[in-house]
């Protein structure tokens, strides 16, 4: 009878520490799905300091410099699927990372079409 009784008990607690086990997971992707969101921003910063760098005239740096601006946000936001893969679980939230993830390759896409137009190339003038 005894046997039987602590035999539950140990059931129990592996179910709690499996319980807590699949919560600290959970947290981990969590933490892991920001940290990867909020990465795009120091690509942002990178590429703003190389366009700075660039000038403001046409030349063949400057242009490779600003369409490489386009073209990395672009093709992160092809990929948006892709990069959460691995944090999906169903005690994990990621649209809010994915929103973010989402918006911060956005603000990337401006700041070329910015640089764009500050170097002439956009067709909005005269």
């Amino acid at each position: 009878m005894i046997a039987y009784f602590s035999s539950i008990i140990a059931d129990g607690k592996r179910e709690s520490l499996s319980r807590q086990q699949k919560d600290a997971e959970a947290n981990w992707k969590s933490q892991k799905a920001w940290e990867e969101a909020q990465a795009p921003f120091k690509q942002l910063l990178m590429m703003a300091f190389m366009m700075w760098m660039s000038g403001s005239t046409v030349h063949l740096f400057s242009i490779s410099i600003t369409f490489s601006a386009l073209w990395q946000p672009l093709s992160a936001l092809q990929g948006v699927g892709k990069v959460f893969e691995p944090f999906k679980d169903n005690k994990v939230d990621l649209l809010a990372p994915k929103l973010l993830f989402i918006s911060l390759n956005l603000g990337g896409m401006l700041l070329g079409v910015w640089k764009l137009n500050t170097l002439g190339l956009l067709p909005i003038h005269a």
